[in-house]
């Protein structure tokens, strides 16, 4: 089977249950133009506020907002940088200078092209405190925690302008089904006094040391988008929506098939925790 490009977009929740939409693409060029699709109607919903808040994950995913500024020209909307609020999700704690770095790969595939000359102010990047890391490159138990501290404070202030919650999450998935840096069975995670982030410094993936958003403050955002490409995220897909569930509404535009899927209970992954 050739690839597939999963965007699980929006959920809704009842009493009983939760569904998905699910977005395939046929390519990972129609997967990044829905993607920015998805991205410039949100911005859109914030107009009545002062801000635009959106977070981001690492991974793959940096990659894929390469372009946004040429994806907002094309659809004539402006996208009015100096309203964005740029959060990461969670980050490796390395410099961000090194290969690991989330706010280093956001830097290099979108931010680049779009701070300074009024766009998105320095000021509204918001990373961690690289002060806080270990020069021989660890970080232990309290220095994590006081990062996940300050990045929870970072956070609080960031929100001040958005109502108190998140715009748009834009999340990953392993093929174990752990996003941010919130993998399966693993002890809970401590948050910051604001509730907004935790800290780790025994991740199963290397580097070891991490600060996540909590899922309450991932739960908390008007969106969220899961983006995941390969058969290697099969197994989670199958193993969090109902197998008996296979709703669709067809293909649209540019080969994009939409799937209703309703979510398993409890959810097997933290990825499926996201709702």
């Amino acid at each position: 089977h050739p690839p597939f490009f999963p965007l699980d977009l929006s959920t809704t929740m009842t009493t009983t249950t939760t569904t998905a939409s699910v977005l395939v693409s046929p390519s990972r060029s129609v997967l990044v133009s829905t993607l920015h699709s998805r991205i410039i109607t949100s911005f859109l919903g914030s107009s009545s506020r002062s801000s635009f808040v959106l977070a981001a994950s690492g991974g793959s995913l940096p990659s894929l907002l390469s372009g946004l500024a040429s994806s907002f020209e094309a659809a004539g909307v402006e996208p009015q940088w100096y309203r964005w609020h740029v959060l990461l999700v969670d980050e490796r704690l390395v410099p961000e200078s090194s290969g690991d770095s989330n706010m280093g790969a956001l830097r290099n595939n979108f931010l680049g092209t779009v701070l300074g000359g009024g766009a998105v102010p320095e000021k509204q990047v918001h990373a961690i405190d690289y002060g806080l890391i270990g020069t021989d490159g660890t970080t232990d138990d309290a220095a994590a925690a006081a990062i996940a501290a300050s990045y929870g404070a970072s956070v609080a202030a960031a929100l001040v302008g958005s109502g108190g919650r998140i715009d748009l999450c834009l999340l990953g998935f392993g093929p174990d089904g752990h996003t941010a840096s919130l993998f399966p069975s693993h002890a809970p995670l401590p948050a910051d006094p604001t509730g907004h982030c935790a800290h780790l410094t025994d991740s199963p993936k290397p580097p070891p040391c991490r600060i996540t958003m909590t899922l309450a403050t991932l739960n908390d955002a008007r969106e969220c988008i899961f983006v995941g490409s390969g058969g290697g995220k099969r197994a989670v897909l199958d193993a969090i929506f109902a197998a008996d569930d296979r709703g669709c509404d067809g293909a649209g535009p540019g080969g994009v098939t939409t799937l209703r899927r309703r979510m398993v209970d409890p959810a097997p992954y933290p990825c499926a925790a996201v709702r």
